[in-house]
């Protein structure tokens, strides 16, 4: 399997470079204290640069006012981007740690987030679904 490809979900190595202009049809999600969130879809590429697929992705990018954390957004990256693969962990596709403002490309969670999860229940999330997370 090609590096970043659909289907990498933990990394030994470097990150795989996802370019920027490869994310069409960009959408805001979310906003973080360190992040901006946003849906796109992934368009790889073969040797040609013709498309060869299109995968539904989020990505997660620095914020322009917080660049004065770019260390610590690359060291969580890479942190995530090492994660062993376990059904409960997002994975990482690639994206870009050279970039003045780095970003990675995970797979699009089509159930939305765990703290919209946990949120739904009126009276908390019950321990042992907690404890399974």
């Amino acid at each position: 399997m090609a590096a970043g490809a659909p289907g990498k979900i933990a990394g030994n190595g470097p990150l795989p470079f996802i370019p920027l202009n490869d994310l069409a049809d960009q959408e805001d999600i979310a906003e973080g204290g360190m992040g901006i969130i946003f849906k796109a879809t992934w368009i790889q590429r073969n040797f040609f640069g013709r498309a060869t697929a299109k995968t539904p992705v989020v990505v997660k990018r620095l914020r322009r006012d917080r660049i004065e954390h770019r260390d610590l957004f690359i060291q969580e990256s890479q942190t995530w981007w090492n994660l062993p693969k376990h059904p409960n962990i997002l994975a990482v596709y690639g994206g870009n740690m050279d970039d003045k403002r780095p970003y990675l490309v995970s797979p699009f969670a089509e159930k939305g987030n765990l703290r919209s999860f946990l949120k739904s229940f009126k009276n908390g999330a019950p321990m042992l679904l907690k404890l399974k997370l």
